[in-house]
């Protein structure tokens, strides 16, 4: 009697391929699919912006719960509530006001996200704080930068201030300073 034929048999060996399924609804994945493909789109290129930028605002802070849900799996423990908010202000300030209020609202999220964990004990303070900086920076930060991209009036008016700065591709300052 050879090894190969007192080996047990073991499912999924090679050349014994099993036919099954993997627990995936394809229908139901190109629905959902098509349908976001849509909730983003329809109002990207709509009259009606402020719907996009409400579908970003609504994906910013689902992303944020996410990401803080898995950070705390980690150990970390970043401050949801200043990020929430913060993310939120970081979607919709500049859709009204340009790249300014982009940075400004990260800076008052990192300070409000400071001063929330202040008030926990000291032990974990810099993880926590670098955890919800990372989650400021990451999510709403650059996710606000799709909605300064679907606002015309700034995209033009960040290049004609870029413009005035610069003369020509010598990169040097068009206006002297003493």
């Amino acid at each position: 009697m050879s090894a190969l034929e007192t080996a047990p048999a073991v499912r999924g060996a090679p050349g014994k391929r099993q036919g099954g399924r993997a627990g995936r609804n394809l229908p139901a994945a190109i629905a959902v699919g098509l349908l976001l493909g849509a909730a983003v789109s329809v109002p990207l290129f709509s009259p009606y912006r402020w719907a996009f930028v409400a579908v970003v605002a609504a994906a910013v802070a689902l992303g944020i719960y996410e990401i803080v849900q898995s950070l705390r799996t980690l150990g970390a423990d970043p401050s949801m509530t200043p990020l929430l908010v913060g993310g939120t202000a970081m979607v919709l300030l500049p859709y009204r006001e340009g790249s300014d209020a982009l940075f400004l609202a990260l800076v008052l999220t990192v300070l409000a996200c400071l001063a929330w964990r202040l008030a926990d004990p000291a032990e974990g303070f810099l993880r926590d704080v670098a955890a919800s900086t990372l989650t400021a920076a990451y999510v709403p930060f650059l996710a606000a930068f799709a909605v300064l991209l679907a606002v015309p009036e700034t995209l033009i008016e960040e290049a004609l201030r870029l413009a005035a700065l610069y003369d020509g591709p010598s990169g040097t300052p068009a206006v002297a300073t003493s």
